[in-house]
C-alpha cells in the first residue's frame, strides 16, 4: 500500500479478517495435534525421559518440539524441506533440543537413519507418496515400539485398495510415478491389513 501523507510504501502482510480466520484455523489445529500428542503420551506412560521419536515429514517441527518439551529422551524432524533454521529458532525460543534430518522420503529412507526409535509418526505423508504402504513398511522398520499415522482413508472397509487424485505436481522435479501426490488414499481395511502383517498387534484408531 501507498501512505499518500507521508510518501512512503508500507507492507500490510494480511487484513485482520484474514487474519482471524487464520487464527480460527491455526488454532483448531493445534487443538486436534495436542491430543493426538496427549493420547500418545497416555500410552507410553508417565517416563519419557527413555524414549526416542522421529517425526517423517515434520514440516516446521511442531511434534519434534512438543515431544522434546515433555522430556523424550531423543526428539527428531525429517522433512524433504529445510526446515532447520525453524526449528534451531524454536529450540532457542522454547529451550528444546529436537534434531532436524533434511531428507527425501525416499526408497532409501530407512537405511539413511541407520537407527531405530521407540515412537515414529507421520503426518499427512501418505497422502502425498505414490507408494503409500513403501512408507508404511520404512516407518514399521524404523519402529522398536509404536507409529502413528495420520492420513485420509478410504472408507470402504471392505476391499482392499488404493484410491488415486488427480497429479498435482506440487514437487515439480518429481517424475511418474512420484507425480501422484494429490490425496492418494488407502481403504482403511488395506491400512489395517498393512499393519498386522508389520507384527503391529494393537491398532487404535483416534
Amino acid at each position: 500500500k501507498l501512505d499518500k501523507k507521508n510518501s512512503k510504501n508500507f507492507h500490510v502482510p494480511v487484513d485482520n479478517e484474514d487474519r482471524k480466520i487464520f487464527s480460527i484455523a491455526n488454532n483448531g489445529l493445534r487443538n486436534l495435534y495436542e491430543y493426538f500428542i496427549n493420547e500418545i503420551c497416555e500410552i507410553f506412560g508417565p517416563n519419557y525421559n527413555n524414549i526416542s521419536m522421529i517425526d517423517v515429514g515434520c514440516n516446521s517441527g511442531y511434534f519434534p518440539i512438543s515431544f522434546s518439551k515433555k522430556g523424550f529422551k531423543k526428539s527428531v524432524g525429517l522433512d524433504r524441506e529445510d526446515y532447520s533454521d525453524t526449528i534451531q529458532l524454536l529450540n532457542n525460543v522454547l529451550n528444546t533440543n529436537a534434531e532436524f534430518i533434511h531428507d527425501k522420503y525416499d526408497g532409501n529412507l530407512f537405511w539413511k537413519i541407520q537407527n531405530k526409535f521407540d515412537l515414529v509418526i507421520s503426518i499427512a505423508v501418505l497422502c502425498h507418496l505414490s507408494d503409500p504402504l513403501q512408507h508404511l513398511a520404512y516407518l514399521g522398520k524404523m519402529s522398536n515400539e509404536a507409529i502413528f499415522i495420520s492420513t485420509p482413508v478410504k472408507p470402504d472397509d471392505y476391499e482392499y485398495s488404493i484410491h488415486f487424485g488427480e497429479p498435482n505436481k506440487y514437487y515439480a522435479s518429481d517424475d511418474f510415478p512420484f507425480s501422484f501426490d494429490n490425496l492418494v488414499r488407502p481403504s482403511r481395511r488395506l491400512l489395517k491389513k498393512s499393519l498386522n502383517l508389520m507384527g503391529f498387534t494393537n491398532i487404535y484408531e483416534l
